[in-house]
């Protein structure tokens, strides 16, 4: 008996068909992306265990925990007195030695001269000094040609006395001849032996003079140094800057009573600035100084800003903490340092002269680089 299958009978079995398919289909793809998520959360996990960041991966490492850093040199008195005038505005561009401020220099100047006449003073006496010893070794070359001809009158007194010694023992003379000229003698010892030490004592005095001109030399040469500090003060009291850049808010203003170390304001020398990023201990393995950097700054859209890694910091920022942290106790938990990395920018680029210290950017280092070894590396 043949049996024959109508159109409808066809359709309502290729529907049914169609039904297990697509069910069995669906089946085998859930499974499917349920394999694909367990194998990329394996991985994930393996990767993470070793160290391994995403960006390790990818040939470069990012963060937001970055921010635009420069000098900040400060302007400060070095003497203390009244602000006499100020003749910057706040923020204003400086240049390398121009004034800033100036304090009343009344009393510097006073100083000035007090140490200079204190100095012709100390010149003076060592002047006068030096005329005594000139004196005093005329003295003692006068009293050297005493000491001479006591010497020889000596000498002849003393052949005299021998003559008359010889004379009487012949009984050619007296008695009283030879004891005059025994007197004689004893009497031109004496003068000899004064004139000697007369002559000692003026070349001792001498000596006296000469010492009392070293102390007056020295002293003379306190007195300079006083008026070369008293001339460095009256120096002070023109306050320049240190440097060129950009002036911050002035800190003294005229008639303001300043102490050495108050501040008169803060210069940054702008466009120097770099970049302060701030990477997790586990974005470092690859990182080295000389890789390439791309910097993107909040403030200034649209602009990246070329860099180079120049050094790292010495110890973590947790280290360096006001109150760093303890790890010694049984509640441990271990958390991912942050470390500071220099990044130095490339000069000459459009728009780096907007960049200001404090600003937030974005650092992106190419850790995918060879790395390249330099002298100069930190």
């Amino acid at each position: 008996m043949e049996t024959s299958n109508s159109p409808r009978d066809r359709l309502s079995i290729a529907r049914r068909f169609s039904r297990v398919f697509f069910k069995r289909l669906q089946g085998r793809s859930t499974l499917v992306v349920v394999l694909l998520v367990a194998l990329v959360i394996g991985v994930a996990l393996v990767t993470i265990r070793n160290g391994v960041t995403l960006g390790g991966i990818t040939g470069s490492e990012s963060t937001d925990d970055a921010y635009v850093r420069a000098d900040q040199i400060a302007i400060s008195s070095h003497i203390a007195g009244y602000v006499e005038s100020v003749p910057v505005q706040d923020n204003e561009t400086v240049r390398q030695g121009q004034l800033v401020a100036t304090i009343q220099d009344d009393d510097y100047r006073a100083k000035v001269a007090s140490a200079d006449a204190a100095l012709a003073a100390a010149q003076s006496a060592a002047d006068v000094l030096s005329g005594q010893a000139i004196l005093q070794n005329q003295k003692i070359a006068a009293a050297s040609a005493d000491v001479r001809a006591a010497e020889a009158g000596l000498i002849q007194t003393r052949l005299q006395h021998a003559r008359q010694r010889a004379l009487v023992d012949d009984g050619t003379t007296s008695r009283r001849e030879l004891e005059s000229a025994e007197a004689d003698e004893d009497r031109l010892s004496a003068a000899r032996d004064q004139k000697a030490a007369e002559l000692s004592a003026e070349k001792q005095l001498l000596q006296v003079i000469r010492t009392q001109i070293l102390e007056a030399q020295q002293a003379a040469k306190t007195k300079a140094a006083a008026l070369e500090l008293a001339r460095i003060d009256l120096g002070y009291t023109r306050i320049v800057s240190p440097a060129s850049g950009q002036l911050s808010e002035r800190g003294s203003l005229p008639g303001e009573y300043v102490t050495p170390g108050s501040k008169i304001g803060l210069v940054v020398p702008l466009p120097n600035v770099w970049i302060v990023a701030n990477f997790r201990e586990s974005q470092m393995a690859g990182m080295y100084p000389g890789q390439s950097a791309v910097i993107t700054v909040d403030s200034v859209p649209g602009s990246r800003f070329r860099g180079t890694v120049d050094s790292f910091e010495p110890a973590s920022g947790a280290l360096q903490a006001l109150l760093p942290p303890d790890n010694a106790t049984g509640n441990f938990t271990k958390v991912a340092q942050r470390f500071a990395v220099k990044v130095i920018l490339a000069s000459g680029q459009a728009r780096i002269q907007r960049l200001r210290p404090g600003m937030s950017a974005i650092v992106t280092v190419a850790v995918g680089e060879i790395r390249q070894e330099r002298s100069s590396a930190r």
